[in-house]
């Protein structure tokens, strides 16, 4: 906080906010109730009920405050003199704190968010001056729901030519280098198949990454399903064992894994070994997707403070200096 002048504050108040917003736009059906008129052969006149079927837009909007804290950093009126103040400080988040996440589609006519905003509010002493504010949006990661660890599976299962010839065995094994990634990082796997045992060549192995957005807003819920990306593998003959590195590069700016009461984001991948005329050998593992942690920021000077020092919080998160806004007061 910078200060230009003399200056008493009752109160130096923070507040992280944490919001969620979602919209949806459907294009329906909808029966539309009427009434008309018809005769008899005898000529008697009548007004029956009926309906048309018309194309209606509906727009589905809901908000939710996820979380709001506010702590005041002053334990009592203070007078400031000119000079720049600087506060550090921790908020403490929950392990269930759902990460930020911000998505919007033109095609599906969706936009959903889930913002933290930090506000810093000065109240001046006397009822002549107002009050000084300034706010950020911060980015949030949502905590790991399980331990950073590389993933092995194995599958195997017998193949039968139209569901009745007796071709042999197959058999996969995956290794994955980890359960979470960052946007934009490479996530790296290891593939055994083993063809030895059949008599049947494997087309091609699929390594696809996949999301599911469930959405709800206004008392309606849609669940939204999409490929993010893909990579492929050579066929494997009959006869042979391959030993396969997949590199799957992840696109930069997809939406986040989160929790929230509206938003919830899951992302898999899942290794696909087409067999030719049978049952497709799958494998699906769940990975987690985060921000990019921010940098760090250089620590501004402090040229002084107020008479009683700034109270420390323990914490999970550490908010940044470089979040602070300076605020300038001329009295």
């Amino acid at each position: 906080m910078g200060v230009v002048s003399p200056l008493t504050l009752n109160s130096l108040q923070l507040t992280l906010k944490g919001v969620e917003r979602v919209h949806v736009k459907k294009e329906i059906l909808a029966r539309v109730e009427k009434t008309k008129i018809i005769s008899d052969a005898r000529g008697t006149v009548k007004i029956v009920p009926d309906y048309d079927i018309v194309p209606k837009t509906m727009n589905y909007d809901e908000t939710h405050c996820l979380v709001k804290s506010s702590f005041n950093l002053l334990s009592s009126p203070q007078t400031f003199n000119p000079g720049t103040y600087v506060f550090p400080f921790r908020f403490v988040l929950d392990q269930s704190t759902s990460g930020s996440f911000k998505y919007s589609s033109t095609a599906q006519d969706i936009d959903a968010s889930l913002t933290y905003t930090l506000a810093a509010k000065a109240v001046p002493a006397g009822i002549s001056f107002s009050h000084l504010k300034a706010s950020t949006d911060i980015s949030v990661r949502e905590p790991a729901r399980q331990a950073l660890m590389p993933t092995e599976l194995h599958r195997e299962m017998p193949v039968t030519f139209l569901c009745c010839f007796n071709k042999g065995n197959i058999s996969m094994s995956a290794f994955l280098d980890k359960n979470a990634y960052v946007v934009g990082e490479t996530a790296h796997l290891r593939l055994i198949v083993d063809n030895s045992q059949s008599s049947v060549n494997l087309r091609k192995c699929k390594f696809r990454l996949w999301r599911s957005m469930d959405l709800t807003a206004d008392g309606y819920r849609e669940v939204f399903r999409e490929k993010v990306c893909e990579s492929h593998a050579p066929p494997v003959l009959s006869g042979q064992i391959a030993d396969i590195g997949f590199p799957l590069p992840l696109p930069p700016g997809i939406p986040t894994t989160t929790s929230g009461r509206l938003i919830i984001t899951r992302y898999w991948l899942q290794i696909k070994l087409d067999v030719p005329f049978s049952t497709d050998l799958e494998i699906e593992v769940p990975v987690q997707i985060y921000n990019q942690p921010a940098a760090p920021a250089a620590q501004p000077s402090c040229p002084s403070f107020p008479q009683e020092g700034p109270p420390t919080y323990m914490s999970t998160v550490n908010i940044d200096a470089k979040m602070f806004e300076t605020c300038k007061h001329q009295v």
